[in-house]
Protein backbone atom coordinates (compact mmCIF):
# COMPACT_ATOMS: atom_id res chain seq x y z
CA UNK A 1 0.00 0.00 0.00
CA UNK A 2 1.47 3.29 -1.14
CA UNK A 3 0.23 5.38 1.81
CA UNK A 4 1.56 2.89 4.36
CA UNK A 5 5.00 3.01 2.74
CA UNK A 6 4.99 6.81 2.91
CA UNK A 7 4.01 6.82 6.58
CA UNK A 8 6.59 4.14 7.46
CA UNK A 9 9.31 6.17 5.78
CA UNK A 10 8.19 9.35 7.55
CA UNK A 11 8.10 7.52 10.92
CA UNK A 12 11.65 6.16 10.53
CA UNK A 13 13.00 9.53 9.42
CA UNK A 14 11.34 11.35 12.32
CA UNK A 15 12.55 8.72 14.80
CA UNK A 16 16.10 9.12 13.51
CA UNK A 17 15.89 12.92 13.78
CA UNK A 18 14.50 12.61 17.32
CA UNK A 19 17.43 10.41 18.39
CA UNK A 20 19.88 12.73 16.67
CA UNK A 21 18.40 15.78 18.46
CA UNK A 22 18.64 14.35 22.00
CA UNK A 23 19.79 17.12 24.31
CA UNK A 24 18.57 19.96 22.08
CA UNK A 25 15.33 21.96 22.21
CA UNK A 26 14.15 20.17 19.04
CA UNK A 27 13.91 16.80 20.76
CA UNK A 28 10.40 17.26 22.27
CA UNK A 29 8.74 18.68 19.12
CA UNK A 30 10.34 15.94 17.01
CA UNK A 31 9.27 13.27 19.50
CA UNK A 32 5.71 14.63 19.29
CA UNK A 33 5.80 14.42 15.48
CA UNK A 34 7.30 10.92 15.67
CA UNK A 35 4.61 9.59 18.02
CA UNK A 36 1.83 11.18 15.96
CA UNK A 37 3.00 9.82 12.59
CA UNK A 38 3.91 6.42 14.09
CA UNK A 39 0.39 6.00 15.47
CA UNK A 40 -1.07 6.92 12.08
CA UNK A 41 1.26 4.34 10.50
CA UNK A 42 -0.09 1.74 12.92
CA UNK A 43 -3.66 2.75 12.02
CA UNK A 44 -2.96 2.25 8.31
CA UNK A 45 -1.10 -1.03 8.88
CA UNK A 46 -4.00 -2.46 10.90
CA UNK A 47 -6.82 -0.59 9.09
CA UNK A 48 -7.91 0.96 12.38
CA UNK A 49 -9.73 4.26 11.65
CA UNK A 50 -11.10 4.37 15.21
CA UNK A 51 -7.68 5.53 16.39
CA UNK A 52 -9.03 9.08 16.00
CA UNK A 53 -11.89 8.28 18.41
CA UNK A 54 -14.36 10.16 16.22
CA UNK A 55 -17.71 10.20 18.03
CA UNK A 56 -21.07 9.41 16.50
CA UNK A 57 -21.64 13.16 16.65
CA UNK A 58 -18.73 13.62 14.24
CA UNK A 59 -16.53 15.24 16.88
CA UNK A 60 -12.90 14.21 17.48
CA UNK A 61 -11.99 14.54 21.20
CA UNK A 62 -9.72 17.45 22.06
CA UNK A 63 -6.98 15.23 23.49
CA UNK A 64 -6.85 13.22 20.25
CA UNK A 65 -6.67 16.45 18.27
CA UNK A 66 -3.66 17.56 20.35
CA UNK A 67 -1.93 14.17 20.17
CA UNK A 68 -2.32 14.00 16.39
CA UNK A 69 -1.90 17.71 15.73
CA UNK A 70 1.33 17.24 13.66
CA UNK A 71 -0.49 14.81 11.38
CA UNK A 72 -3.85 16.58 11.38
CA UNK A 73 -2.21 19.93 10.72
CA UNK A 74 -0.50 18.56 7.62
CA UNK A 75 -3.70 16.85 6.44
CA UNK A 76 -5.76 20.04 6.88
CA UNK A 77 -3.13 22.05 4.99
CA UNK A 78 -3.03 19.54 2.13
CA UNK A 79 -6.82 19.42 2.01
CA UNK A 80 -7.08 23.22 1.86
CA UNK A 81 -4.54 23.42 -0.98
CA UNK A 82 -6.26 20.68 -2.98
CA UNK A 83 -9.70 22.21 -2.49
CA UNK A 84 -8.34 25.53 -3.69
CA UNK A 85 -7.10 23.86 -6.87
CA UNK A 86 -10.27 21.80 -7.35
CA UNK A 87 -12.11 22.30 -10.64
CA UNK A 88 -15.45 20.95 -9.39
CA UNK A 89 -18.10 22.30 -7.03
CA UNK A 90 -18.47 21.11 -3.43
CA UNK A 91 -21.12 18.51 -4.33
CA UNK A 92 -22.83 17.04 -7.39
CA UNK A 93 -26.06 15.06 -7.84
CA UNK A 94 -25.69 11.45 -8.98
CA UNK A 95 -29.40 10.62 -8.86
CA UNK A 96 -32.46 12.56 -7.76
CA UNK A 97 -31.76 11.71 -4.12
CA UNK A 98 -28.03 10.89 -3.92
CA UNK A 99 -25.17 13.40 -3.98
CA UNK A 100 -21.38 13.08 -3.68
CA UNK A 101 -19.26 15.77 -2.04
CA UNK A 102 -15.94 16.78 -0.55
CA UNK A 103 -15.65 17.76 3.10
CA UNK A 104 -18.55 19.93 4.24
CA UNK A 105 -18.39 22.99 6.47
CA UNK A 106 -21.12 24.87 8.38
CA UNK A 107 -21.03 27.46 5.60
CA UNK A 108 -22.24 24.76 3.17
CA UNK A 109 -25.45 24.05 5.09
CA UNK A 110 -27.49 26.67 3.25
CA UNK A 111 -26.47 25.15 -0.10
CA UNK A 112 -27.46 21.70 1.14
CA UNK A 113 -30.87 22.92 2.24
CA UNK A 114 -31.37 24.76 -1.04
CA UNK A 115 -30.91 21.41 -2.83
CA UNK A 116 -33.34 19.73 -0.43
CA UNK A 117 -30.59 17.56 1.11
CA UNK A 118 -31.58 16.41 4.60
CA UNK A 119 -29.11 13.60 5.37
CA UNK A 120 -25.30 13.52 5.49
CA UNK A 121 -23.11 10.39 5.39
CA UNK A 122 -19.59 11.35 6.50
CA UNK A 123 -16.98 8.68 5.67
CA UNK A 124 -13.91 10.50 6.99
CA UNK A 125 -11.98 9.45 10.09
CA UNK A 126 -9.56 12.36 10.38
CA UNK A 127 -11.85 15.42 10.22
CA UNK A 128 -14.44 16.77 12.63
CA UNK A 129 -17.87 16.18 11.17
CA UNK A 130 -20.74 18.55 10.53
CA UNK A 131 -23.11 16.94 13.02
CA UNK A 132 -23.21 19.78 15.55
CA UNK A 133 -24.30 22.14 12.79
CA UNK A 134 -26.48 19.47 11.15
CA UNK A 135 -28.49 19.00 14.34
CA UNK A 136 -29.10 22.73 14.60
CA UNK A 137 -30.36 22.76 11.01
CA UNK A 138 -32.55 19.66 11.31
CA UNK A 139 -30.26 17.53 9.15
CA UNK A 140 -29.63 13.82 9.76
CA UNK A 141 -26.04 12.63 10.15
CA UNK A 142 -24.01 9.43 10.29
CA UNK A 143 -20.25 8.95 10.46
CA UNK A 144 -18.63 5.75 9.21
CA UNK A 145 -14.89 6.32 9.75
CA UNK A 146 -12.65 5.15 6.88
CA UNK A 147 -8.98 6.07 6.55
CA UNK A 148 -7.98 8.12 3.51
CA UNK A 149 -7.15 6.00 0.44
CA UNK A 150 -8.43 2.89 2.25
CA UNK A 151 -11.32 0.53 1.49
CA UNK A 152 -14.26 0.25 3.92
CA UNK A 153 -14.91 -3.14 5.49
CA UNK A 154 -17.92 -5.14 4.23
CA UNK A 155 -19.66 -4.33 7.54
CA UNK A 156 -19.05 -0.60 7.12
CA UNK A 157 -20.26 -0.68 3.54
CA UNK A 158 -23.44 -2.58 4.43
CA UNK A 159 -24.04 -0.08 7.26
CA UNK A 160 -23.74 2.83 4.85
CA UNK A 161 -25.95 1.19 2.22
CA UNK A 162 -28.65 0.43 4.80
CA UNK A 163 -28.53 3.97 6.20
CA UNK A 164 -28.81 5.60 2.77
CA UNK A 165 -31.71 3.28 1.86
CA UNK A 166 -33.50 4.11 5.12
CA UNK A 167 -33.16 7.84 4.48
CA UNK A 168 -34.42 7.42 0.92
CA UNK A 169 -37.36 5.39 2.22
CA UNK A 170 -38.24 8.36 4.45
CA UNK A 171 -38.15 10.66 1.42
CA UNK A 172 -34.82 12.36 2.14
CA UNK A 173 -32.00 13.27 -0.20
CA UNK A 174 -28.56 12.08 0.96
CA UNK A 175 -25.08 13.50 0.41
CA UNK A 176 -22.02 11.27 0.92
CA UNK A 177 -18.76 13.09 1.57
CA UNK A 178 -15.11 12.38 2.32
CA UNK A 179 -12.16 14.80 2.37
CA UNK A 180 -11.94 15.70 -1.32
CA UNK A 181 -14.88 13.79 -2.81
CA UNK A 182 -12.59 11.58 -4.88
CA UNK A 183 -12.14 8.21 -3.19
CA UNK A 184 -14.04 7.10 -0.09
CA UNK A 185 -17.30 8.91 -0.86
CA UNK A 186 -17.09 7.72 -4.47
CA UNK A 187 -16.63 4.14 -3.22
CA UNK A 188 -19.86 4.29 -1.19
CA UNK A 189 -21.82 6.00 -3.97
CA UNK A 190 -20.61 3.52 -6.60
CA UNK A 191 -21.59 0.64 -4.32
CA UNK A 192 -25.04 2.14 -3.83
CA UNK A 193 -25.55 2.49 -7.59
CA UNK A 194 -24.50 -1.13 -8.04
CA UNK A 195 -26.83 -2.29 -5.25
CA UNK A 196 -29.82 -0.42 -6.69
CA UNK A 197 -28.99 -1.14 -10.36
CA UNK A 198 -27.89 -4.79 -10.59
CA UNK A 199 -27.49 -4.44 -14.35
CA UNK A 200 -24.51 -2.05 -13.94
CA UNK A 201 -20.91 -3.20 -14.02
CA UNK A 202 -18.40 -1.58 -11.67
CA UNK A 203 -16.92 0.37 -14.57
CA UNK A 204 -20.33 1.61 -15.75
CA UNK A 205 -21.33 2.77 -12.27
CA UNK A 206 -18.01 4.53 -11.77
CA UNK A 207 -18.25 6.25 -15.15
CA UNK A 208 -21.71 7.58 -14.29
CA UNK A 209 -20.20 9.25 -11.23
CA UNK A 210 -17.18 10.56 -13.17
CA UNK A 211 -19.53 12.11 -15.72
CA UNK A 212 -20.95 14.23 -12.88
CA UNK A 213 -17.76 14.71 -10.82
CA UNK A 214 -14.72 14.51 -13.06
CA UNK A 215 -12.22 14.30 -10.17
CA UNK A 216 -13.83 11.11 -8.84
CA UNK A 217 -11.47 8.16 -8.93
CA UNK A 218 -10.70 5.01 -6.98
CA UNK A 219 -7.15 3.81 -6.38
CA UNK A 220 -6.15 0.26 -7.30
CA UNK A 221 -6.84 -1.09 -3.82
CA UNK A 222 -10.30 0.51 -3.66
CA UNK A 223 -11.23 -0.62 -7.18
CA UNK A 224 -10.11 -4.18 -6.42
CA UNK A 225 -12.07 -4.19 -3.15
CA UNK A 226 -15.23 -2.84 -4.78
CA UNK A 227 -15.03 -5.38 -7.61
CA UNK A 228 -14.62 -8.23 -5.12
CA UNK A 229 -17.63 -7.05 -3.09
CA UNK A 230 -19.68 -6.68 -6.27
CA UNK A 231 -18.90 -10.23 -7.36
CA UNK A 232 -19.89 -11.60 -3.94
CA UNK A 233 -22.97 -9.34 -3.71
CA UNK A 234 -21.82 -8.19 -0.26
CA UNK A 235 -23.24 -4.67 -0.37
CA UNK A 236 -26.15 -5.21 1.99
CA UNK A 237 -26.96 -6.89 5.29
CA UNK A 238 -28.33 -10.41 5.31
CA UNK A 239 -30.81 -9.52 8.08
CA UNK A 240 -33.91 -7.33 7.75
CA UNK A 241 -35.86 -5.45 10.40
CA UNK A 242 -39.32 -3.89 10.17
CA UNK A 243 -40.06 -0.88 12.39
CA UNK A 244 -43.59 0.07 13.41
CA UNK A 245 -43.35 3.52 15.00
CA UNK A 246 -45.89 5.65 16.85
CA UNK A 247 -44.42 9.09 16.02
CA UNK A 248 -46.47 11.06 18.59
CA UNK A 249 -45.70 8.81 21.57
CA UNK A 250 -43.93 10.43 24.52
CA UNK A 251 -44.35 13.98 23.18
CA UNK A 252 -42.93 12.92 19.78
CA UNK A 253 -39.78 11.22 21.08
CA UNK A 254 -39.27 9.59 17.67
CA UNK A 255 -38.26 12.91 16.12
CA UNK A 256 -35.79 13.44 18.97
CA UNK A 257 -34.12 10.02 18.73
CA UNK A 258 -34.68 9.09 15.09
CA UNK A 259 -31.13 9.92 14.00
CA UNK A 260 -29.59 7.75 16.73
CA UNK A 261 -32.02 4.87 16.19
CA UNK A 262 -31.55 4.62 12.43
CA UNK A 263 -27.79 5.09 12.78
CA UNK A 264 -27.50 2.22 15.26
CA UNK A 265 -29.98 -0.26 13.78
CA UNK A 266 -28.53 0.01 10.26
CA UNK A 267 -25.27 -1.41 11.65
CA UNK A 268 -26.92 -4.83 11.40
CA UNK A 269 -30.24 -4.55 9.57
CA UNK A 270 -31.77 -3.31 6.36
CA UNK A 271 -34.79 -1.37 7.59
CA UNK A 272 -38.42 -1.06 6.56
CA UNK A 273 -40.07 1.78 8.48
CA UNK A 274 -43.78 2.51 8.81
CA UNK A 275 -45.69 4.88 11.06
CA UNK A 276 -48.99 4.66 12.86
CA UNK A 277 -51.63 7.35 12.63
CA UNK A 278 -54.48 8.29 14.95
CA UNK A 279 -56.94 5.69 13.65
CA UNK A 280 -54.45 3.00 12.58
CA UNK A 281 -55.19 -0.61 13.49
CA UNK A 282 -51.65 -1.16 14.77
CA UNK A 283 -51.94 -4.94 15.08
CA UNK A 284 -53.19 -5.26 11.51
CA UNK A 285 -50.45 -2.90 10.27
CA UNK A 286 -47.78 -5.01 11.99
CA UNK A 287 -49.21 -8.19 10.48
CA UNK A 288 -49.21 -6.62 7.00
CA UNK A 289 -45.64 -5.36 7.37
CA UNK A 290 -44.38 -8.82 8.35
CA UNK A 291 -46.25 -10.43 5.46
CA UNK A 292 -44.92 -7.91 2.95
CA UNK A 293 -41.27 -7.52 4.00
CA UNK A 294 -40.56 -10.93 5.63
CA UNK A 295 -38.22 -9.43 8.25
CA UNK A 296 -36.08 -11.34 10.73
CA UNK A 297 -37.25 -9.06 13.53
CA UNK A 298 -40.10 -6.62 14.03
CA UNK A 299 -39.35 -3.61 16.21
CA UNK A 300 -42.14 -1.69 17.91
CA UNK A 301 -41.49 1.93 18.84
CA UNK A 302 -43.86 3.85 21.09
CA UNK A 303 -45.53 3.58 24.46
CA UNK A 304 -46.52 0.35 26.17
CA UNK A 305 -49.86 0.31 24.35
CA UNK A 306 -48.17 0.47 20.94
CA UNK A 307 -45.79 -2.34 21.89
CA UNK A 308 -48.72 -4.54 22.96
CA UNK A 309 -50.64 -3.80 19.75
CA UNK A 310 -47.68 -4.73 17.56
CA UNK A 311 -47.18 -7.90 19.61
CA UNK A 312 -50.85 -8.79 19.04
CA UNK A 313 -50.29 -8.68 15.30
CA UNK A 314 -47.19 -10.89 15.23
CA UNK A 315 -47.00 -13.17 18.27
CA UNK A 316 -48.39 -16.15 16.36
CA UNK A 317 -45.61 -15.86 13.78
CA UNK A 318 -42.05 -17.14 14.09
CA UNK A 319 -40.35 -13.77 14.41
CA UNK A 320 -38.18 -11.92 16.90
CA UNK A 321 -39.63 -8.90 18.69
CA UNK A 322 -37.66 -5.76 19.60
CA UNK A 323 -38.78 -2.72 21.56
CA UNK A 324 -37.98 0.99 21.31
CA UNK A 325 -39.28 2.75 24.45
CA UNK A 326 -40.63 6.01 23.07
CA UNK A 327 -43.55 6.47 25.45
CA UNK A 328 -44.02 8.21 28.79
CA UNK A 329 -43.79 5.40 31.36
CA UNK A 330 -42.04 2.71 29.27
CA UNK A 331 -42.79 0.07 31.90
CA UNK A 332 -42.06 -2.88 29.62
CA UNK A 333 -38.60 -1.50 28.85
CA UNK A 334 -37.89 -1.16 32.57
CA UNK A 335 -38.79 -4.83 33.06
CA UNK A 336 -37.02 -6.28 30.01
CA UNK A 337 -34.01 -3.96 29.70
CA UNK A 338 -33.34 -3.29 33.37
CA UNK A 339 -33.89 -0.27 35.58
CA UNK A 340 -30.89 1.55 34.09
CA UNK A 341 -32.86 1.85 30.86
CA UNK A 342 -34.67 4.74 32.55
CA UNK A 343 -31.47 6.77 32.19
CA UNK A 344 -30.55 5.78 28.64
CA UNK A 345 -33.56 4.02 27.10
CA UNK A 346 -32.76 4.24 23.39
CA UNK A 347 -29.14 3.10 23.56
CA UNK A 348 -30.08 0.23 25.88
CA UNK A 349 -32.90 -0.85 23.59
CA UNK A 350 -30.80 -0.69 20.43
CA UNK A 351 -27.94 -2.58 22.08
CA UNK A 352 -30.38 -5.34 23.05
CA UNK A 353 -31.71 -5.52 19.49
CA UNK A 354 -28.22 -5.58 17.96
CA UNK A 355 -26.26 -7.76 20.37
CA UNK A 356 -28.70 -9.18 22.89
CA UNK A 357 -30.45 -12.51 23.12
CA UNK A 358 -33.97 -13.74 22.41
CA UNK A 359 -36.00 -14.48 25.54
CA UNK A 360 -39.48 -16.04 25.45
CA UNK A 361 -41.99 -14.15 27.60
CA UNK A 362 -45.65 -14.65 28.46
CA UNK A 363 -48.46 -12.55 27.06
CA UNK A 364 -52.00 -11.92 28.31
CA UNK A 365 -55.09 -12.30 26.17
CA UNK A 366 -57.81 -9.92 27.36
CA UNK A 367 -61.15 -10.07 25.54
CA UNK A 368 -59.33 -10.92 22.32
CA UNK A 369 -56.61 -8.29 22.73
CA UNK A 370 -52.96 -8.87 23.60
CA UNK A 371 -51.37 -7.25 26.63
CA UNK A 372 -47.82 -7.53 27.91
CA UNK A 373 -48.06 -5.71 31.23
CA UNK A 374 -51.22 -5.15 33.29
CA UNK A 375 -54.98 -4.85 33.20
CA UNK A 376 -56.45 -2.62 35.90
CA UNK A 377 -59.80 -1.49 37.25
CA UNK A 378 -60.31 1.08 39.96
CA UNK A 379 -57.25 3.10 41.00
CA UNK A 380 -55.06 1.90 38.11
CA UNK A 381 -57.66 2.60 35.46
CA UNK A 382 -58.51 6.02 36.93
CA UNK A 383 -54.83 6.94 37.04
CA UNK A 384 -54.47 6.19 33.31
CA UNK A 385 -57.74 7.96 32.48
CA UNK A 386 -56.77 11.15 34.31
CA UNK A 387 -53.33 11.31 32.62
CA UNK A 388 -54.45 12.29 29.12
CA UNK A 389 -52.11 12.95 26.17
CA UNK A 390 -51.69 16.66 26.97
CA UNK A 391 -50.97 15.92 30.64
CA UNK A 392 -48.34 13.31 29.71
CA UNK A 393 -46.71 15.60 27.16
CA UNK A 394 -46.47 18.42 29.71
CA UNK A 395 -45.65 16.51 32.89
CA UNK A 396 -44.32 13.10 31.83
CA UNK A 397 -44.64 10.44 34.54
CA UNK A 398 -45.77 13.05 37.05
CA UNK A 399 -49.11 12.94 35.26
CA UNK A 400 -49.53 9.32 36.40
CA UNK A 401 -48.52 10.12 39.97
CA UNK A 402 -51.01 12.97 40.08
CA UNK A 403 -53.73 10.73 38.61
CA UNK A 404 -53.10 8.00 41.21
CA UNK A 405 -53.14 10.52 44.06
CA UNK A 406 -56.49 11.90 42.88
CA UNK A 407 -57.94 8.38 42.52
CA UNK A 408 -56.82 7.37 46.03
CA UNK A 409 -58.31 10.53 47.51
CA UNK A 410 -61.60 9.92 45.71
CA UNK A 411 -61.56 6.31 46.99
CA UNK A 412 -64.47 5.13 44.82
CA UNK A 413 -65.55 1.51 45.58
CA UNK A 414 -66.37 -1.08 42.90
CA UNK A 415 -68.54 -4.21 43.06
CA UNK A 416 -68.26 -7.17 40.69
CA UNK A 417 -67.99 -10.95 40.59
CA UNK A 418 -64.74 -12.74 39.86
CA UNK A 419 -63.64 -16.29 39.09
CA UNK A 420 -60.08 -17.66 39.20
CA UNK A 421 -59.15 -20.58 36.91
CA UNK A 422 -62.80 -21.41 36.26
CA UNK A 423 -63.82 -21.73 39.92
CA UNK A 424 -67.17 -20.49 41.19
CA UNK A 425 -67.90 -16.76 40.91
CA UNK A 426 -67.44 -14.77 44.12
CA UNK A 427 -68.65 -11.26 44.92
CA UNK A 428 -65.93 -8.68 45.55
CA UNK A 429 -66.00 -5.07 46.72
CA UNK A 430 -62.72 -3.23 46.28
CA UNK A 431 -61.10 0.00 45.06
CA UNK A 432 -58.42 -1.57 42.86
CA UNK A 433 -57.85 -4.84 41.03
CA UNK A 434 -54.72 -5.33 38.93
CA UNK A 435 -53.97 -8.36 36.77
CA UNK A 436 -50.24 -8.42 35.95
CA UNK A 437 -48.06 -10.37 33.57
CA UNK A 438 -45.09 -8.03 33.92
CA UNK A 439 -44.71 -4.82 35.90
CA UNK A 440 -41.75 -2.84 37.25
CA UNK A 441 -41.57 -1.94 40.93
CA UNK A 442 -42.86 1.53 40.06
CA UNK A 443 -46.22 -0.02 39.09
CA UNK A 444 -47.04 -0.23 42.79
CA UNK A 445 -50.64 -1.43 42.43
CA UNK A 446 -49.33 -4.68 40.86
CA UNK A 447 -46.87 -5.56 43.64
CA UNK A 448 -49.07 -7.76 45.83
CA UNK A 449 -46.81 -10.78 45.19
CA UNK A 450 -43.73 -8.65 44.71
CA UNK A 451 -42.53 -7.91 41.19
CA UNK A 452 -44.44 -10.16 38.74
CA UNK A 453 -42.45 -12.78 36.82
CA UNK A 454 -43.10 -12.43 33.10
CA UNK A 455 -42.17 -15.97 32.03
CA UNK A 456 -43.74 -18.18 34.72
CA UNK A 457 -47.07 -18.83 32.99
CA UNK A 458 -49.06 -17.17 35.80
CA UNK A 459 -51.15 -14.03 36.25
CA UNK A 460 -50.43 -12.04 39.41
CA UNK A 461 -53.59 -10.53 40.94
CA UNK A 462 -53.53 -7.72 43.52
CA UNK A 463 -56.81 -6.54 45.09
CA UNK A 464 -57.10 -3.55 47.43
CA UNK A 465 -60.20 -3.62 49.66
CA UNK A 466 -62.44 -0.69 50.50
CA UNK A 467 -60.97 1.35 53.37
CA UNK A 468 -61.76 4.65 55.00
CA UNK A 469 -60.27 7.59 53.09
CA UNK A 470 -57.63 8.21 55.70
CA UNK A 471 -56.45 4.60 55.65
CA UNK A 472 -56.38 4.01 51.90
CA UNK A 473 -53.09 5.83 51.38
CA UNK A 474 -51.49 3.54 53.97
CA UNK A 475 -52.83 0.46 52.18
CA UNK A 476 -51.27 1.63 48.90
CA UNK A 477 -48.04 2.45 50.73
CA UNK A 478 -47.84 -1.14 52.01
CA UNK A 479 -47.24 -2.25 48.42
CA UNK A 480 -44.12 -0.08 48.25
CA UNK A 481 -42.58 -1.43 51.46
CA UNK A 482 -39.99 -4.24 51.31
CA UNK A 483 -41.56 -7.67 50.90
CA UNK A 484 -42.46 -9.33 54.21
CA UNK A 485 -43.06 -12.98 54.96
CA UNK A 486 -46.67 -12.27 55.92
CA UNK A 487 -48.55 -9.94 53.62
CA UNK A 488 -51.03 -7.59 55.33
CA UNK A 489 -54.39 -9.38 55.51
CA UNK A 490 -56.32 -6.49 53.95
CA UNK A 491 -54.46 -6.84 50.62
CA UNK A 492 -55.70 -9.86 48.70
CA UNK A 493 -53.43 -11.63 46.21
CA UNK A 494 -54.00 -14.51 43.82
CA UNK A 495 -51.97 -16.35 41.18
CA UNK A 496 -53.80 -18.06 38.35
CA UNK A 497 -53.83 -18.76 34.61
CA UNK A 498 -57.29 -17.33 33.96
CA UNK A 499 -59.49 -14.69 35.57
CA UNK A 500 -63.09 -13.82 34.66
CA UNK A 501 -64.70 -10.59 35.89
CA UNK A 502 -68.37 -9.62 35.49
CA UNK A 503 -69.96 -6.21 36.18
CA UNK A 504 -73.62 -5.26 36.36
CA UNK A 505 -72.96 -2.39 33.94
CA UNK A 506 -70.26 -1.56 31.40
CA UNK A 507 -67.08 -0.66 33.26
CA UNK A 508 -63.94 1.19 32.16
CA UNK A 509 -60.64 -0.64 32.60
CA UNK A 510 -57.03 0.00 31.57
CA UNK A 511 -55.02 -2.42 29.45
CA UNK A 512 -51.33 -1.63 28.98
CA UNK A 513 -51.98 2.08 29.28
CA UNK A 514 -55.10 2.18 27.08
CA UNK A 515 -58.56 2.78 28.55
CA UNK A 516 -61.24 0.36 27.30
CA UNK A 517 -64.71 -0.63 28.48
CA UNK A 518 -66.61 -3.90 28.86
CA UNK A 519 -69.26 -5.57 30.98
CA UNK A 520 -67.33 -8.84 31.15
CA UNK A 521 -63.56 -9.24 31.17
CA UNK A 522 -61.74 -12.53 30.62
CA UNK A 523 -57.96 -12.66 30.84
CA UNK A 524 -55.80 -15.71 30.15
CA UNK A 525 -52.04 -16.20 30.12
CA UNK A 526 -50.14 -17.64 27.16
CA UNK A 527 -46.78 -18.92 28.30
CA UNK A 528 -43.64 -18.10 26.27
CA UNK A 529 -45.68 -16.76 23.36
CA UNK A 530 -43.34 -13.93 22.31
CA UNK A 531 -39.57 -14.00 21.66
CA UNK A 532 -38.24 -10.61 22.76
CA UNK A 533 -34.69 -9.30 22.36
CA UNK A 534 -33.21 -8.48 25.77
CA UNK A 535 -29.67 -7.66 27.00
CA UNK A 536 -27.39 -10.62 27.63
CA UNK A 537 -27.29 -9.87 31.36
CA UNK A 538 -31.06 -10.41 31.75
CA UNK A 539 -31.81 -13.94 33.01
Amino acid sequence: MKMLKYYLLASFCLAALTIYSVGSWLMLPLAWFTVSISLVTFAYASNYPHIFRKHGTGKIPWYITWLFWPYLGCVHLYNAIERGRDVVDTFQPLTEDLFVACRLFPSDVDMLKAEGIEAILDVTAEFDGLNWSAEQQGLHYLNIPVLDHQTPTPEQLAHGMAWIAAQHQLGRKVVVHCALGRGRSVFFCTAYLLATHPEYTVREALEKIQNRRETARLNKQQLKGLTKLHHSQSFTHSAKAALVINPVAGASKWSEYENDIIGMLTEKYDLSICFTEKDTDVAKLAEQVVSKTQPDIIIAGGGDGTLASVAHGVYQQDILFGILPLGTANSLATVLLGSMSKLDPINRACEAILAGKAKPIDIMNCNGRTALLVAAIGFGQEMIERADREEKNNSGQLAYIRGLWEAVNENKPLEFTVSFDGAAQTQIECVSLVVANAAPKTTILAQGHGEPVYDDGKLDITILPVEAKGNQSFTVAELILPKLEDKPSNIRTERCEKISIAFEQTQHFALDGEVLSAKNIEITIQKHALNVMVPNYIH
